[in-house]
Formats: structure tokens, C-alpha cells, sequence
């Protein structure tokens, strides 16, 4: 995970935070990604900071998403 301090599109303080996950099987849950970011926001509010986390997912090119085969 990197995360690095950085401005919005309005100019706005937030955090871009880089999640590179490795290859898992059978394949990745979506909602404990929806899940996880929210816990990770809850968890940065709790220490006190309020930069908004802007989250990129980074998945192994082979990753499957549980749920999706059918889009």
C-alpha cells in the first residue's frame, strides 16, 4: 500500500491511497472491498485525520471478481 498526501479536482486536501493486492483464489468478495474502504475511513477519522481517502485498486491481471463472470 502507498499512500501519498495530494489535492482534488477542487483543490481540496486528500489521500490517494494505492492498494496492490496479489492473486487470490477463488476470487476477491466485492463487498469486503466496499467493506474495507469503509472500515479504512472510519479508522483514519478515528485518528483524528479528515483528508478523504481516494482508493486505487491494483489486482493481479489473472484476479477474478466473484459476482461478475457475466458482465
Amino acid at each position: 500500500m502507498l499512500v501519498n498526501p495530494g489535492l482534488d479536482h477542487d483543490g481540496d486536501p486528500v489521500l490517494f491511497v494505492h492498494l496492490k493486492f496479489r492473486l487470490v483464489e477463488p476470487g476477491i468478495e466485492p463487498h469486503l472491498l466496499s467493506d474495507s474502504a469503509i472500515s479504512l475511513r472510519r479508522a483514519l477519522w478515528k485518528m483524528g485525520e479528515r483528508r478523504f481517502p481516494h482508493l486505487r485498486y491494483d489486482f493481479h491481471d489473472d484476479q477474478r471478481i466473484l459476482g461478475t463472470e457475466n458482465w
